[in-house]
């Protein structure tokens, strides 16, 4: 298999391993303990798998937003307030 046509980064390929190591993880750890639909906030119920898809979620329109609305402010400061987005979406949401 040729993978010439990727630009295989260091970036992109911690990103790559990041990947496939949580949903390697999330799966595991659904088999061993099966995840209970929890409702926060939200008005419906959400699994664990479901979070962490919102957490993905959240964490790329943050940076989105960011960069459409605050064009010229440094884009780093963008992670703190993804991480605090997640955090609260993960523990109440």
């Amino acid at each position: 298999m040729d993978l010439l046509w990727m630009q295989w980064t260091p970036t992109t390929i911690v990103l790559f391993i990041a990947v496939i190591a949580t949903l390697t993880v999330m799966v595991i750890w659904d088999i061993r303990t099966p995840s209970i639909r929890r409702k926060g906030f939200l008005p419906i119920g959400f699994a664990r798998g479901e979070r962490l898809f919102l957490s993905v979620v959240i964490f790329l329109s943050t940076f989105v937003f960011w960069m459409a609305f605050l064009p010229d402010t440094n884009v780093e400061y963008a992670l703190p307030v993804a991480a605090v987005l997640i955090v609260i979406m993960v523990r109440w949401g």
